[in-house]
């Protein structure tokens, strides 16, 4: 695997790597001070405890889901030798936005993506990964220590990301109906 940057966090270049049919195992050791600054600020939004709490939970939903991720995120873990991997690999599942249109040069559409999670230090520790997969090569950006793809394009061929849908109304509190809608998931 070749890393064509060095994966240190800039403010002004995202890394690519090209990881061919590698994985996200790859990806932490080819980023790792930008792994090490997403587990940090994991842990400065929930704290250790709950981040330790979080990531029980997270792994007992996956496993009980037959999620076929669960032991790629049990490697990552033990690379990472903290809690932060399960419940910090489900923060697509607690929020995220996207919007698609034209492209201003007519010449096709746009995907936009919103990162809505509370969590700093996303955008600033994104990286760019090239993938095989059995329908050919794909980019996906991604950051060290995630599993599965949330938001990937091949040129000419797609631009896709996973996104949950808008959050159903119980209630008059928004923070009410995020707990029920979170419950009845």
């Amino acid at each position: 695997m070749d890393a064509s940057s060095t994966g240190r966090p800039t403010k002004d270049t995202i890394p690519y790597f090209d990881i061919a049919d590698g994985g996200p195992i790859d990806l932490c050791g080819l980023a790792p001070e930008r792994l090490e600054s997403l587990i940090e600020a994991g842990r400065d939004h929930y704290g250790s405890a709950a981040l330790a709490v979080g990531d029980r939970i997270s792994r007992n939903w996956l496993t009980k889901a037959r999620n076929p991720y669960v032991e790629e995120i049990d490697r990552i873990a033990g690379t990472i030798g903290t809690a932060g991997a399960f419940l910090l690999n489900l923060s697509y599942e607690w929020t995220c936005t996207t919007g698609i249109g034209r492209d201003p040069s007519g010449r096709g559409n746009r995907l936009l993506r919103t990162l809505d999670w509370p969590l700093d230090g996303l955008g600033r520790n994104v990286i760019v990964a090239r993938q095989a997969g059995p329908a050919g090569d794909y980019y996906s950006a991604t950051w060290p220590g995630f599993t599965g793809v949330l938001t990937a394009m091949a040129p000419g061929r797609f631009s896709a990301a996973i996104n949950q849908p808008p959050m159903r109304r119980w209630t008059p509190s928004c923070w009410f109906d995020w707990v029920i809608n979170r419950g009845r998931t």
